[in-house]
């Protein structure tokens, strides 16, 4: 029995043996997988004034960056008025005489190109239509009579006087043919159904604002309405009136202050809560004689439909600076150190430079940078993290040897 109890008691321990020896080898197999995952170490590449990073490194979480806006010296204020952009405005008027016989288009109608605005009874355009029947009529009969007479020419029945005649006939009928079908193109006869009533069509797609005919008005083709008290008047007027211009009156010692392209800040006293944004779009070539005022345009977006033609409004331009030399940053862009100022331009991805900048004064959008060639408009620097970078660039700094610092990859 003793001896059995030994020979049990060894087997035991030998079977304890090889299950710490296989814990043991998984345990370093579940170390290597684990280091395999996480992968090796990548460092960030720190020299004298630039850090890059790798890619996926946790500290690019905490970086932030902002572009370099343009600094707007001034703002000139103005009094404007807002009118139709002319580029998409279209004012409708007869080219025949005649009387309204129906309003199809009222104000506020959208119309496309093409649609009826309004029918007219017009004798000019009858007559119009009678010369080119007449006219496609004469051209008929003499296309047959130059036929019979050529047939007669080729038997030695007719002169030769007599084709010659013919032929001339068969030219001038042509040519008048012609002459009456342009007519119509250019009074835009829509249908071909021959009568007196007109169409007066929308030359353009847009939205009528404006009508100055009434159902049985006289209409004259000098483009004078009967009974106006203006000699020009439009029938109608079709514009977008998302699209809207502003003049401004511009007195003479502020016209070096506009050039075209300026950004303009509009605000109306209907809104008062709203700015709506444009841009100087044209500055007249000469002073009003009377005023001594230059004529500027602006161009307005007014796709919302909130501003309306005629509207006096206050126009805010902005003066850029010609030299486009400084820019604007917010203050936490900028860091003060050893008496200089700072920023960290992003020269690519995920890598950053330090550079030195001049803070010309302070502004309502943050610090004015003179730009040269250190800043330009639109360039990104770091807003938030410069401390982070800076400490980096210190640290390489204060080492005796060129050691990266090391930053675990995600």
């Amino acid at each position: 029995m003793r001896a059995r109890d030994i020979l049990n008691t060894l087997q035991g321990r030998a079977t304890i043996g090889i299950g710490l020896f296989l814990a043991v080898l998984y345990l370093s197999g579940c170390s290597k997988k684990s280091t395999m995952e996480t992968g090796p170490v990548e460092p960030a590449h720190v020299t004298f004034k630039t850090v890059e990073f790798p890619k996926g490194s946790p500290q690019l979480n905490a970086i932030r960056t902002i572009e370099a806006k343009p600094f707007y010296q001034a703002e000139q204020s103005f009094t404007g008025q807002l009118v139709w952009n002319e580029d998409w405005t279209n004012r409708v008027f007869s080219p025949v005489a005649g009387r309204i016989e129906s309003i199809v288009a009222e104000i506020g109608k959208k119309v496309k190109k093409g649609d009826d605005l309004a029918l007219m009874r017009s004798p000019d355009y009858g007559q119009a239509q009678a010369d080119y029947r007449k006219a496609a009529s004469d051209l008929a009969q003499a296309e047959k009579t130059l036929a019979r007479v050529k047939a007669l020419r080729e038997h030695g029945a007719a002169a030769i006087k007599d084709v010659e005649s013919g032929q001339a006939d068969y030219d001038r009928a042509l040519s008048e043919k012609q002459r009456a079908e342009l007519r119509l193109q250019l009074l835009g006869s829509v249908g071909g159904d021959f009568s007196d009533l007109y169409h007066v069509i929308a030359p353009i797609a847009g939205i009528v604002v404006d009508r100055n005919v009434n159902v049985g008005q006289e209409v004259r083709s000098d483009i004078v309405l009967a009974g106006s008290p203006q000699l020009v008047v439009p029938m109608f007027t079709i514009t977008d009136p998302s699209k809207l211009w502003v003049q401004l009156d511009v007195p003479e010692r502020e016209i070096s202050k506009l050039q075209p392209g300026q950004p303009i800040e509009v605000r109306s006293s209907a809104y008062p809560e709203r700015v709506f944004e444009g841009h100087v779009d044209l500055v007249g070539a000469s002073l009003d004689p009377q005023t001594r005022v230059i004529h500027a345009r602006g161009n307005i977006d007014n796709s919302e439909g909130l501003l309306k033609a005629a509207m006096y409004v206050t126009v805010n331009v902005k003066e850029l600076l010609a030299s486009n030399a400084e820019v604007v940053l917010p203050s936490r862009a900028v860091f003060f150190l050893d008496g200089k100022y700072f920023v960290f331009l992003e020269t690519g991805p995920w890598k950053y430079e330090k550079r030195e900048v001049v803070v010309s004064r302070e502004a309502p959008g943050g610090m004015v940078i003179v730009g040269a060639s250190t800043l330009r408009a639109g360039d990104r620097v770091v807003s938030e993290g410069n401390l982070l970078l800076n400490e980096m660039l210190s640290d390489e700094q204060s080492e005796p040897s060129s050691t990266p610092v090391m930053v675990k990859s995600s």
